[in-house]
């Protein structure tokens, strides 16, 4: 018979197969459909920031859903990326797996649940709009690959993990297979990327140094990460309840 299930679209699905390879967009976007299929949600498309970008949103699709779940990621900040709050305004929708930094917009409101990933993002948010997001860590610390992950702790090789203009360690502009073989090599490392950072907590290789990305996230995980007692296990708990929650809103 017809499904009953609620349908949902993802919205700014930073995965984009065939171009722009990017482990983290690989992990988050497999994390998502993990999810969905668990809690019994039906993943009937995505808009990719690329749709965005080329001005081809499919809303034909986008009224379909039940739900429109914005990947918030790391693009809300600096009034970069309005477009995910205005998608507010026109859907049931909500926003997950977020940042937050310097953005003075309004329309947050019509969200009918908000998640960010870290505490400065937390604060930063509450400040801006008096909003109270409910502080859940980055998706990719439930997914499955990256909880069976460990590092070969005695190999010696300490591993920049960089974004695509550092050439010196481990490219985050490659598939999560190879990524993740790369980085199972490592002693320590040193990361600007965020999702680097996590993949190597997982794995439970030292991080020496963190980088500053573009905005406050990586310096609020490590954080978070050293202020939690268990944080790892609170996370994937955390995860699995928003996802459960869904149905709820």
């Amino acid at each position: 018979g017809p499904s009953i299930n609620m349908k949902v679209v993802l919205y700014n699905d930073c995965f984009i197969p065939g171009t722009q390879h990017h482990f983290g967009c690989e992990l988050v976007k497999e994390t998502f459909k993990a999810h969905f299929y668990r809690v019994d949600i039906d993943l009937i498309g995505s808009v990719t920031k690329e749709n965005v970008r080329l001005n081809e949103v499919d809303h034909d699709l986008l009224s379909k859903a039940d739900l429109v779940v914005v990947n918030g990621e790391g693009s809300l900040h600096h009034n970069r990326r309005n477009d995910l709050i205005e998608i507010a305004a026109k859907y049931p929708a909500v926003l997950v797996n977020s940042v937050w930094e310097n953005n003075i917009v309004d329309g947050l409101e019509n969200f009918k649940y908000i998640s960010v990933r870290e505490s400065a993002s937390y604060d930063a948010m509450l400040a801006d709009s008096g909003i109270r997001p409910e502080l859940v860590p980055d998706i990719i610390f439930s997914n499955i690959r990256l909880l069976g992950l460990t590092g070969q702790q005695d190999s010696g090789k300490q591993l920049k993990v960089g974004h695509i203009r550092h050439f010196s360690g481990i490219r985050t502009m490659q598939s999560a297979d190879k990524f993740l073989r790369e980085l199972k090599t490592c002693t320590s490392v040193t990361s600007e990327s965020f999702h680097g950072i996590i993949a190597a907590k997982m794995a439970g290789i030292p991080i020496d140094r963190i980088l500053d990305s573009n905005t406050h996230k990586n310096t609020a995980l490590m954080r978070d990460i050293t202020n939690t007692s268990s944080y790892i296990p609170w996370a994937v708990n955390t995860i699995n309840k928003m996802f459960e929650n869904l149905h709820n809103l």
